[in-house]
């Protein structure tokens, strides 16, 4: 125990720590540079989350080879250092968009404070210490996010707690073994929830709201520290995203592969896309409803706030066997069980999204029909949808994304035959089938990008009749 507890905090705080340092070089980056290539950052950082971490494992697995295996195939430390990398080059932007967002806010006036204030002072005093409650919020997420990481850990063969929950539970059948090797993770989660409800915790404001008066005249102070943090940037985005696409597009074999992994995996295709969609649509849509009730406190929640993220950052397999326990006496064959552990994981996320959308809405409009009418349905037509669509679709969207590439939550409670295709591919890349791994990622890739492309195509054909039936009409 003491060994797999050494191997779980040792790759998890090297994560975070190697994250929210990548995370702070790239922020500074943004903020030494122009406001368009600070639009390319924040791209870059959505590319890296929306990037399959089976592509980012099988780049790691492959380049780290020669010096991560030894003579007579044995595991040694270097493994750690290729886990934690892959990890960290998953999680930065984490950070990166958290501290950032903190600058944006600062004010004109407290900059101007300080007029002679340059350079690397800028970055000590008012960076950090704007940007000093993020980063430890970041940091823990990252931690927690790294420590209940599944398939990462699997796949180059380090004995971490996660790994022990799915063994005990898949392989021994011992509920209650897995449950002791979950208690670690719990006792970080719930001191997440702890920390959080005394400091009070409050749900992230949407994008929208940041302020950047203070941009411009930051950058001009952070001066030469900007630049060497751009340098060290780019290195840290072909790390983290251009060199996994290249091993992944660049192989010959990936698409010479496309045509049999489609024929042999139609199924684990639909399945996942049925499972995703109807998740996201369960999940977006209650969270719709709870907050359109009067009765609904969005800027204060309590525990309820941080209690809705217990089940994000716990390793998914834990989720499973609980879900499991409840439903196996009735489930049978059935998808539901998958799709149950999917909304649980991931309705957090989905009502942090719509409350932070409730906030940034006209609140006399919307506090005007709550009193007028009791039901929620009224306020979702005539408020929500018409004033944030878009983002309502954009919280839907992510959600969409986490459920489409979650395996460690449904491996647990997958009916006979129920593979999704990031359970297929795991399994394969588990055991060495990295050209069909990069052909399913494609596939896999395709279906997150499908919902965006049909709702670009649903806006430009409502746009084209909009202008002609206008112009008709005139």
């Amino acid at each position: 125990m003491t060994r797999l507890l050494v191997h779980s905090l040792g790759v998890a705080s090297a994560s975070a720590l190697l994250a929210v340092l990548a995370g702070w070089v790239v922020g500074v980056a943004a903020l030494g540079t122009s406001r368009r290539w600070i639009a390319i950052w924040t791209g870059t950082g959505i590319a890296v989350l929306m990037l399959p971490q089976f592509i980012v494992a099988s780049a790691w697995l492959e380049g780290s080879t020669r010096w991560r295996i030894g003579p007579n195939g044995s595991i040694g430390p270097s493994s750690f250092v290729a886990a934690t990398f892959a990890l960290a080059s998953l999680l930065w932007p984490i950070p990166a968009g958290m501290v950032f967002a903190s600058w944006r806010r600062l004010s004109p006036s407290l900059i101007d404070a300080e007029p002679r204030m340059r350079g690397w002072t800028v970055v000590k005093t008012l960076l950090w210490g704007a940007g000093r409650t993020p980063t430890a919020g970041a940091a823990f997420i990252c931690f927690a996010l790294a420590l209940a990481n599944f398939t990462i850990p699997v796949l180059f063969q380090i004995p971490v707690f996660s790994e022990r929950i799915w063994l005990a539970f898949n392989v021994r059948l011992d509920a209650v073994e897995a449950l002791q090797n979950a208690l670690p993770c719990l006792v970080v989660v719930l001191a997440f929830l702890w920390v959080a409800h005394a400091r009070g915790w409050r749900e992230p404001a949407w994008p929208a709201a940041v302020m950047d008066e203070g941009l411009d005249e930051l950058r001009s102070r952070v001066g030469l520290w900007g630049g060497m943090a751009v340098a060290v940037a780019f290195g840290i985005l072909a790390i983290s995203l251009l060199w996994p696409l290249y091993t992944w597009l660049g192989a010959e074999r990936t698409w010479v592969e496309i045509a049999p992994a489609w024929a042999a995996g139609q199924a684990a295709v639909w399945r996942s896309l049925g499972n995703a969609a109807t998740t996201a649509t369960l999940a977006v849509a209650t969270a719709a409803w709870l907050v359109s009730r009067k009765k609904v406190r969005h800027e204060r929640l309590g525990l309820l706030g941080p209690g809705l993220w217990v089940p994000f950052l716990l390793p998914g397999v834990v989720l499973g066997i609980a879900v499991n326990h409840f439903t196996s006496r009735w489930a049978g064959d059935s998808e539901w069980p998958v799709v149950v552990s999917l909304f649980l994981r991931y309705f957090g996320f989905a009502f942090a999204g719509m409350a932070a959308v409730v906030r940034s809405l006209d609140t006399d409009q919307l506090h005007a029909l709550r009193l007028v009418s009791g039901s929620w349905w009224p306020t979702w037509r005539a408020v929500l949808w018409p004033q944030a669509g878009p983002r309502i679709l954009a919280v839907w969207y992510i959600v969409y994304l986490l459920a489409l590439w979650d395996v460690e939550t449904g491996i647990v409670v997958a009916p006979p035959g129920g593979e999704t295709l990031a359970m297929r591919i795991f399994n394969l890349l588990h055991y060495g089938h990295a050209s069909q791994v990069k052909a399913l990622c494609v596939i896999l890739t395709g279906l997150g990008l499908l919902p965006g492309a049909i709702i670009q195509l649903v806006s430009l054909t409502t746009g084209q009749r909009l202008r002609h039936t206008t112009g008709h009409s005139s």
